[in-house]
């Protein structure tokens, strides 16, 4: 599904799709449970996300 499919499908603006999947900007759990829904992701995306959550506070040495 393209970045402008998927927008439209979660009823956002392409360039916010592209600012989250580049990491601009954190996705947020509304975010997340729409973009699973609109990929029929079977919830895989949601974990992600905590996944995403704890690696940026993860400190580094």
């Amino acid at each position: 599904m393209s970045k402008q499919a998927l927008a439209q499908a979660m009823d956002f603006d392409s360039p916010y799709v592209s600012h989250m999947e580049s990491g601009r900007h954190k996705p947020g759990g509304d975010f997340a449970r729409l973009a699973d829904e609109a990929l029929n992701a079977g919830k895989a995306i949601w974990p992600a996300l905590g996944n995403h959550e704890q690696a940026g506070t993860k400190e580094t040495r």
